[in-house]
């Protein structure tokens, strides 16, 4: 079993996301991190399918409902150039690459995993739209 970190998560669903055209996110909502555990929860269930294993977990704070493991991967992928906040309560997040970016991030070490991250984005965007913001 090959581990899979909370970056190569986030930035293979954010290569996805950018390959169906996603430009921008609103992190305005508490339930933005519990739509992303939703996510990591269909990943644990489909992981071993494809032979890798996560070596983090998402747990939505019970009282504020964020997670440090969001907080951390969201500043990383935006160090990374992935993302960037677009304003300043850094309340939205720009998706910086486009489709040919996210298939390259894909092609380079995340392949074998694109149709997981298929399935990851399609969970994601349907949690996400079901989302009111705050």
């Amino acid at each position: 079993m090959q581990e899979l970190t909370e970056n190569d998560f986030f930035q293979g669903l954010v290569a996805t996301l950018a390959i169906r055209g996603v430009r921008k996110i609103s992190i305005r909502t508490q339930n933005f991190d519990p739509v992303l555990a939703a996510v990591f929860q269909r990943l644990d269930e489909r992981a071993g399918d494809f032979g890798v294993e996560p070596d983090f977990d998402i747990i939505p704070d019970r009282i504020h409902g964020d997670s440090l493991t969001v907080r951390d991967v969201l500043a990383s992928a935006a160090a990374d150039g992935l993302i960037s906040f677009d304003n300043p309560e850094y309340q939205d997040i720009e998706i910086k690459i486009g489709p040919n970016g996210g298939e390259l991030l894909l092609g380079q070490d995340l392949l074998e995993l694109r149709p997981l991250f298929d399935e990851l984005a399609t969970v994601f965007l349907e949690a996400y739209e079901r989302t009111p913001l705050a």
